[in-house]
């Protein structure tokens, strides 16, 4: 059962990892929103006829505060009038929130939108930084694989530039001022900002903390050309050479990359877990695959022997610390193109498409690539990745032994040239 609120109740409300709603038992429909960051506001749930259809709304009041907070915040030098305590958006206290909740409940009653009519005085809604933790905590780290790219990203482009702003007053010219300025010498940075900032925005929307996202109708800055690049089989022994140098756990972490085929960070997070090693294969999880579907993958005796060289330090297979997986992948290619010098740039995603082609160049049908891959695009598109259930392992396995196979033909030039030719 719910409590009534008081001014005690709300100083001592504790942030959780998750956004929390407490329920107001003196008023119906008013709720004390306290955020992962400690930030507090009063909301209103309510619902309203639209046509034939009944929805559910939430209407913000303001940031909430006890009236001992409001009473040092006065002593310190601010007004009422800075306050607002009386105005939505602004500072409250819980028996204010009251009654601008009863208010905002009359209107629904009346069928007009609270929102609409109390536009004059309606609030500025979350802080930027507030709705970043937000949309981080409650949709990016369960839905999103690269949530803490993306948290990386909001925070040192528009984290910094939008700081202390309402969400409310941020505007599309304030978009395309933060991504033009990126674009200058980086416009894949700047398209990757305004993607990330983009679904940030269409979440706000979709939470009813925005009526629209500032990002409608902006497009990508930067041209972008889908990469093709393909290492040729010298670049690949050289690398190999190279890698094999390096200290443990890179080493074997680039050797089960250029085996497998798999994503970097696919990899990278290995668990041991996942390792049936009598059976020589590898499930990746659906959590941890890209497009969401598991994968079996089929580990060559290479790979086999590899996995097996690599001592037990945790959970994770390539660990520096015994409790988290490998980072630092920048500096490890630094390292390799140091030593390689290799005469076009790379980055680990070729190694992906260097082994698709190199198994296509073997004579693997493309179906058994993409299974490879865990593609769900061409061969598998659409009804056919619904009804298309086979698995491929003895395909795959196969295709994976011709690949560790030919790598291991690539330890001189004249056997490269032969087989190339």
């Amino acid at each position: 059962m719910p409590s009534r609120l008081t001014d005690k109740s709300i100083e001592l409300a504790k942030p959780h990892a998750v956004r929390r709603e407490i329920a107001d038992a003196a008023q119906s429909g008013l709720y004390l929103i306290v955020q992962p960051s400690g930030s507090k506001s009063f909301a209103v749930r309510f619902r309203l006829r639209q046509g034939a259809k009944v929805v559910s709304k939430k209407f913000t009041l303001g940031p909430a505060l006890s009236k001992s907070e409001i009473d040092r915040l006065k002593a310190s030098g601010l007004g009422t009038d800075r306050l607002g305590v009386a105005a939505i958006g602004c500072p409250m206290t819980v028996h204010r929130a009251r009654e601008l909740a009863t208010d905002v409940l009359n209107i629904a009653k009346s069928g007009r939108d609270p929102g609409s009519a109390l536009s004059s005085n309606q609030t500025n809604g979350l802080t930027f930084e507030d709705a970043l933790e937000m949309f981080v905590s409650q949709y990016a780290k369960t839905f999103l694989k690269s949530a803490n790219e993306v948290e990386r990203t909001l925070k040192r482009t528009a984290g910094i530039e939008w700081a202390g702003r309402s969400i409310r007053e941020i505007t599309k010219a304030d978009v395309l001022t933060l991504v033009r300025a990126i674009s200058i010498g980086r416009p894949i940075m700047a398209n990757r900002t305004l993607a990330v900032v983009r679904k940030m925005f269409n979440w706000l929307v979709e939470q009813d903390e925005l009526a629209t996202s500032p990002c409608l109708g902006i497009k990508p800055p930067g041209k972008e050309n889908p990469r093709e690049r393909v290492l040729s089989d010298r670049e690949v022994r050289v690398l190999r050479q190279r890698a094999a140098i390096d200290a443990y756990p890179f080493s074997v972490f680039f050797e089960i990359l250029l085996l497998t085929g798999q994503r970097r960070n696919e990899v990278a997070r290995m668990e041991w877990r996942e390792l049936d090693l009598e059976a020589a294969l590898w499930t990746i999880p659906a959590a941890r695959s890209k497009n969401k579907r598991t994968n079996i993958v089929p580990l060559s005796p290479q790979a086999l022997a590899v996995l097996k060289s690599v001592p037990r330090n945790g959970q994770y297979v390539f660990t520096e610390t015994g409790y988290s997986p490998i980072s630092g992948f920048s500096r490890f290619k630094m390292r390799l193109d140091a030593s390689a010098h290799l005469n076009e740039d790379w980055v680990f995603h070729d190694l992906r498409r260097t082994v698709a082609t190199g198994m296509a160049r073997l004579g693997v049908p493309l179906p058994v690539v993409e299974k490879v891959l865990n593609h769900v695009s061409g061969s598998f598109a659409g009804i056919v990745s619904v009804y298309q259930r086979h698995h491929f392992l003895p395909e795959k396995r196969l295709a994976l032994i011709q690949w560790a196979d030919f790598l291991d033909t690539l330890s001189s030039e004249t056997e490269i040239i032969k087989i190339a030719s």
